[in-house]
């Protein structure tokens, strides 16, 4: 048996943005980032599972949902998905506009991690650790 983390969290991502996040989604369960991040295709048709995207944006943002108790050891795995749509920007002349969001994730004792946050914010993922309360 090995160690699992829950993970859940959002992604506010701008509605210019939003046909954007299923092409990147899709991608991770391909072969080519299977083997950069050592996953297999039964874990990535199971965590891909995870994933709900808002169908329709309301005032203006569209929200990406991930939920899911994963193996710890593809923590990253799940990671780089999110990296890559808080990479996304909106351009205009007077401004930019990123995803933002915020993950919580808490591993079941196994190796007593620490409970950790993502924080999405201006094209990166900040880590914090610590507990939330």
């Amino acid at each position: 048996m090995g160690a699992y983390t829950k993970i859940k969290g959002w992604i506010e991502v701008p509605e210019s943005l939003g046909k954007e996040i299923e092409p990147i989604l899709i991608k991770y369960i391909t072969s080519e980032y299977l083997n950069k991040h050592q996953v297999k295709v039964h874990q990535a048709d199971l965590y891909s599972g995870g994933w709900v995207i808002q169908e329709s944006p309301i005032n203006g943002y569209k929200h990406v949902f991930f939920g899911a108790e994963t193996r710890t050891y593809l923590l990253g795995y799940i990671k780089a998905q999110i990296e890559e749509i808080a990479l996304l920007v909106e351009k205009t002349d007077d401004f930019e506009l990123y995803p933002e969001g915020f993950f919580s994730l808490e591993e079941d004792g196994t190796h007593s991690y620490p409970d950790v946050r993502w924080i999405v914010s201006h094209g990166r993922v900040r880590v914090l650790e610590g507990k939330l309360y």
